[in-house]
């Protein structure tokens, strides 16, 4: 009867491998979505930085100087 008893707690005893491979791909899965996250937060700058206007020197006198001058002509 102790026989069957030992051989049933060894049963019961997990293997160091399948820790392994369950930490790896935890490990994995957290890389993926930091990758991930990273890309998106990239991609998302250069959208903010593309709505932004463009600002630029412009010489309003010469700009009104041009409507006088075709008021002038018609």
């Amino acid at each position: 009867m102790t026989k069957n008893l030992i051989f049933a707690v060894r049963k019961i005893e997990p293997s160091f491998k399948t820790y392994d491979t369950v930490m790896a791909v935890t490990e994995l899965k957290r890389k993926g979505r930091k990758n991930r996250a990273v890309a998106n937060n990239k991609t998302n700058a250069i959208k903010q930085l593309l709505r932004k206007p463009v600002i630029r020197n412009v010489d309003v006198d010469a700009i009104k100087a041009s409507f006088e001058e075709k008021k002038q002509q018609a």
